[in-house]
């Protein structure tokens, strides 16, 4: 059996059931590997739950079992090392370009955005998500995979990706 997880949910599998991500476009899959075989996910999407509020409802289906490795998978050019929305990312990229242009007094448009948002993604630093998503879960295993087009994760009962 595989549990299917869609944007925004959180969702837990026991030992013997896969989870399934349908359609990541511009989404972040997050499994935790759980001490006995169980697994809770995460399909955290650019206009729901993210960052520590996300990392939250998963942690309240953990309770108390033990998280040994988190995995994800996901665009990792659509989200910040905390797993922040660009949305939340924004206003920050939007400052430093300011700061860039004193002398500009008007609001950037996108295009200019990007060389001040990119610095805050995932894929700028992925080991400072690896080394995030290990603190909040007190781990010491923690991997993330980017995905380059658009797909579903599959992750099977032994909490590997397919």
């Amino acid at each position: 059996m595989t549990v299917e997880i869609r944007e925004d949910e959180v969702k837990s599998a026991t030992a013997t059931e896969g989870i399934y991500y349908p359609s990541l476009s511009s989404c972040m899959s997050i499994t935790c590997i759980l001490n006995n075989g169980s697994k809770v996910g995460a399909h955290a999407y650019q206009f729901g739950d993210s960052g520590i509020t996300l990392i939250n409802r998963m942690k309240a289906l953990i309770g108390n079992n033990t998280v040994v490795a988190v995995k994800a998978k996901g665009h990792g050019g659509c989200w910040g090392k905390e797993l922040q929305s660009q949305l939340d990312l924004a206003p920050v990229a939007i400052q430093r370009w300011k700061n860039a242009n004193p002398n500009i007094n008007r609001e950037p448009n996108d295009l200019e955005l990007i060389p001040y948002l990119q610095p805050l993604f995932i894929t700028a630093d992925p080991i400072a998500f690896e080394n995030w998503l290990k603190t909040q879960f007190n781990t010491q295993n923690a991997t993330f995979i980017d995905m380059d087009i658009d797909g579903d994760v599959n992750i099977d009962a032994n909490g590997n990706f397919l």
